[in-house]
């Protein structure tokens, strides 16, 4: 039986710590989105034109260093695509990168087109212009302007009817660093002689304890004695 209790043990902290490893290096890297799904082709761009994505708020604890664009080519190679971000209080530069042209359409090439910005700082409002370098036209994938209220899309400064759809995104995250968040934010509600560190030790201890108590549990189980095989009877005189 104490064979059989250290099998489980050693199986349940076996899983227990590589699910802690997997969950802390395992890499999520949105941070968020603008709201706007990718329903059609709505923004159409010809050479020289500039879409902007206006008056964004980023989330606390939500910087980004890199947009996810949907872009409809008209089955030909993608033209190169510039995305600035600025502060849209102030209208400094906070980020920019550039899409590099020859990218494939949707239909044909799937899913985003990823464009690296350089590191922009959470908690506070943005504005992210998409201008089409050429030769080619292209069109940025979006809905209605409903999907988010607080933000609309301006095509060279001339309002639309629609969002382009953004989905920002952060290289740098991962699920451990997504964990230290949420124990910083916990930790704000809290008394006083709690901090962050607090829920560090905590998950230690369960991580700890599980195993340890049900080895005590099954370590304390013995054989129960057996009836001897049952012999022949004796005559009774």
């Amino acid at each position: 039986m104490r064979r059989l209790a250290l099998g489980l043990f050693g199986v349940v902290a076996a899983g227990l710590i590589a699910l802690v490893i997997v969950q802390a290096s395992q890499s999520t890297n949105l941070a968020f989105t603008v709201g706007a799904a990718p329903q059609a082709p709505i923004a159409a761009l010809k050479a020289g034109q500039t879409v902007c994505q206006r008056q964004l708020n980023v989330p606390p604890h939500a910087g980004f260093d890199q947009i996810a664009l949907q872009v409809g080519t008209h089955h030909r190679p993608g033209p190169p695509l510039d995305v600035v971000v600025r502060n849209h209080d102030t209208g400094r530069i906070l980020g920019r990168g550039t899409l590099r042209a020859g990218y494939p359409d949707i239909p044909t090439g799937g899913g985003d087109r990823v464009v690296a910005t350089g590191a922009v700082a959470a908690d506070q409002p943005i504005d992210v212009c998409v201008t089409n370098r050429g030769p080619r036209s292209v069109a940025l994938y979006g809905s209605g302007a409903l999907a988010n209220r607080n933000s609309d899309a301006v095509l060279d400064g001339k309002e639309t009817a629609y969002d382009v759809t953004m989905v920002f995104q952060d290289a740098r995250h991962s699920r451990g660093s997504e964990l230290a968040d949420m124990f910083q934010r916990a930790s704000l509600f809290r008394p006083g002689f709690v901090g962050a560190w607090t829920y560090w030790i905590l998950v230690a201890l369960m991580v700890l304890a599980v195993p340890a108590l049900l080895w005590r549990a099954l370590g304390g189980v013995t054989d129960a004695p057996t009836d001897p095989e049952p012999g022949p009877r004796a005559d009774r005189v």
